[in-house]
């Protein structure tokens, strides 16, 4: 996981596609399943299998993560409306000066996809 936290989706590849063989299809750790959600459309390039994974989250959840997962879900969909919505809405969630780890872990995630929709923006 510190190769996703640090941003090095690449690096982290192996390990991700391993714990999501490994999670329950049923009821698994709301975290582990958005965060699966997340890399699948923001990194591995499978928005079906993101949507399967965000089918099965349940349970207590971090809302920011949640957000964050649903914006890269919606950008992999093409709804950039829609996934700035919910940027805006994980943004919202954080304390402002960020104040541990997992928030500026979400900034810097929030920053990763408000880039990829620039990007898409100037093709």
């Amino acid at each position: 996981m510190q190769a996703l936290d640090s941003g090095n989706a690449f690096a982290a590849e192996r390990f991700l596609r391993r714990m999501i063989t490994l999670l329950p299809t049923k009821e698994p750790y709301s975290n582990l399943a958005w965060e699966a959600v997340y890399w699948l459309a923001a990194c591995a390039g499978d928005p079906a299998e993101a949507h399967r994974w965000a089918e099965r989250t349940g349970g207590e959840e971090d809302p920011a993560m949640r957000l964050r997962a649903e914006a890269a879900l919606a950008l992999a969909d093409g709804e950039e409306e829609r996934a700035q919505s919910r940027m805006k809405a994980a943004l919202a969630r954080i304390p402002t000066p960020a104040i541990n780890g997992a928030d500026l872990f979400e900034l810097d995630r929030l920053n990763h996809l408000r880039a990829a929709t620039l990007s898409a923006q100037n093709v």
